[in-house]
């Protein structure tokens, strides 16, 4: 899984995004370096006298090079699919990622490997976790430091190195985007990842596989050609080493538990919204038929009958591309109200505010209201602060609580906050 990857480095104009002024690329596939790519980049903006001190690049270096938007289109195809791995990668990944929110193009989320938080495992008590002591105290070869190419090929060797020293797993991979975690998942794609998954899970460890497990595998590798998601990816080449082996090796479940753990929704309740969001955003749900959703029914079998979701489910169940079963996943993955005035109401907070504290906001609004400590009945408002990640339970008992109560309402933070609608909930 680790032996295909890009090493990245940027060199920044200022200290802020964004501001790339050059980049290199090293593209690793089977553990050997396959491509190189360097490029001087026209920041647009102006440059400290500190980062020239850094790095020697100065505006009359790069006053005719090509703008971001331009050296994105060479670059691209680099990013689909494959690991980043960097030295302080969220550095490097936040100036990529503002560079394409600038020009207005969509952003990848990246899914990534830190060489420095890595290191720190595979080489505790050294003196300093910079890439250029690092490669000094490691006995790597020496660089051009600060030379983005040249910084690129000095963490894919370190990378290469720490692979020698400690096992990577799929929980070593970190997902990097400016937005809020929100799926890049198809629902096609989440779906035969889900097929894949229940003839993986059946098979016995150190056994054959038999014909018909074969044939469903092949089966299911055949439509799997242009699939650009990474954990797509990786299930195929879990398939391609059965069918090459015929034979089920005794680490694929351990595999497949970490592979599955990393990128997609749990069966419970805690992944339910997201997977539900996943299905909502992909448009094909609307051609589906019951039997197509059967594998994502039988995944979430344990929830069917709980009664927040079993309406979701009896929609799904009969014709998932109805009207109705598009109301019924939008009551529930968008089951906010629009912002209204508190005045003589009863409010609870939950979930951790965005720039301050549940207090902060509260204390900034001009209605008179009263706050109460926890939700209960005689609360009129749940205000979910703008970051949600472990709100699953809560939210879950806010929509029972409305389903007796109409006049209750769930209002988000970010409601008052962002414009970005789409990127509220996961």
């Amino acid at each position: 899984m680790f032996d295909d990857y890009i090493a990245l480095d940027v060199e920044t104009a200022t200290g802020r995004a964004p501001s790339i002024c050059s980049i290199g690329i090293v593209h690793v596939i089977n553990g050997k370096v396959e491509d190189r790519y360097y490029r001087l980049i026209n920041p647009q903006t102006d440059f400290d006298v500190g980062t020239i001190a850094v790095h020697g690049i100065t505006p009359e270096m790069v006053k005719d090079a090509p703008v971001f938007s331009q050296v994105w289109e060479e670059i691209k195809h680099y990013f689909v699919g494959n690991i980043v791995v960097a030295h302080n990668a969220t550095f490097d990944l936040s100036q990529l990622a503002y560079s394409l929110k600038r020009i207005g193009s969509t952003i990848p989320s990246f899914y990534y490997l830190d060489t420095v938080s890595l290191a720190r495992r595979a080489f505790p008590g050294q003196q300093s976790y910079s890439l250029g002591r690092l490669t000094y105290q490691l006995h790597l070869s020496y660089f051009d430091h600060h030379h983005a190419l040249a910084d690129a090929h000095a963490a894919q060797a370190l990378f290469e190195r720490i692979k020698k020293e400690m096992p990577l797993k799929t929980h070593h991979l970190r997902r990097y985007s400016i937005y809020r975690d929100v799926s890049i998942l198809k629902a096609t794609e989440f779906l035969q990842a889900l097929r894949i998954r229940d003839i993986l899970f059946r098979l016995q460890s150190a056994q054959f596989i038999s014909d018909h497990d074969l044939q469903a595998l092949a089966d299911e590798r055949r439509s799997m050609h242009d699939s650009q998601h990474l954990a797509l990816r990786e299930l195929t080449h879990l398939i391609d080493q059965l069918l090459h082996e015929g034979f089920v090796f005794s680490s694929l479940i351990p595999q497949l538990t970490l592979l599955w753990d990393t990128f997609f929704p749990s069966s419970g309740f805690k992944g339910i919204l997201l997977s539900l969001q996943i299905l909502r955003e992909d448009q094909g749900l609307l051609q589906m038929r019951p039997n197509d959703l059967q594998p994502w029914l039988d995944y979430h079998q344990e929830l069917q009958h709980d009664p927040l979701l079993a309406p979701v489910f009896r929609h799904l169940q009969h014709d998932p591309g109805s009207q109705e079963s598009s109301e019924a996943i939008q009551s529930l993955i968008r089951p906010y109200d629009a912002w209204e005035s508190l005045e003589g109401k009863v409010v609870a907070t939950c979930g951790r505010f965005i720039g301050c504290s549940a207090e902060e906001f509260l204390s900034s609004r001009e209605e008179s209201f009263e706050i109460a400590s926890s939700l209960s009945r005689k609360v009129d408002v749940l205000i979910v602060g703008g970051r949600l990640q472990t709100l699953e339970r809560v939210l879950r008992e806010a929509m029972l609580y409305r389903l007796e109560n109409p006049h209750f309402r769930i209002i988000f933070q970010l409601d008052e906050t962002s414009q970005s609608h789409e990127k509220r909930l996961t």
